[in-house]
């Protein structure tokens, strides 16, 4: 993940640990490297970073904080 796009999630994530949020959960960050996995890297290749929530495509390229942030409160509500 790029400095950009991490420090974004770490902000997020940082922020959505406050109890103001009351998720039950902190929401963590797992960063894998497509250098590790060669699945990864013929999926994604071309289209880093991606950032996954669940499993899931939330954004590639660019990671918006409010659409990260929505994303996060709505997955652990």
């Amino acid at each position: 993940m790029c400095d950009d796009a991490h420090a974004v999630v770490k902000a997020v994530l940082m922020e959505l640990g406050s109890p103001e949020f009351g998720l039950s959960e902190t929401p963590s960050l797992n960063q894998l490297s497509i250098l590790d996995d060669v699945a990864l890297a013929e999926r994604f290749a071309d289209d880093i970073p991606v950032l996954m929530i669940d499993g899931e495509v939330h954004s590639i390229h660019r990671v918006d904080a409010a659409a990260l942030r929505a994303r996060i409160v709505a997955v652990s509500a």
